[in-house]
């Protein structure tokens, strides 16, 4: 089945990541996750950065 055609015309774009972080943003959910982040309004700036349960956190050393 094919999927809906986008508003706008979508175009390829690169993103350098390691493997360990191109995982890490395929489980918080990818491109989906990411265009639904995109196309809402937060209520305030850091909300968008604030945990959430679904979200594991990010470990850096």
């Amino acid at each position: 089945m094919p999927r809906p055609k986008p508003p706008e015309d979508l175009k390829p774009r690169a993103v350098r990541l390691s493997d360990s972080e191109w995982k890490k943003f395929r489980e918080w959910g990818g491109a989906e996750k990411l265009r639904l982040m995109l196309g809402t309004q937060p209520a305030g700036y850091y909300s968008v950065f604030a945990k959430s349960a679904d979200q594991p956190s990010i470990n850096r050393k």
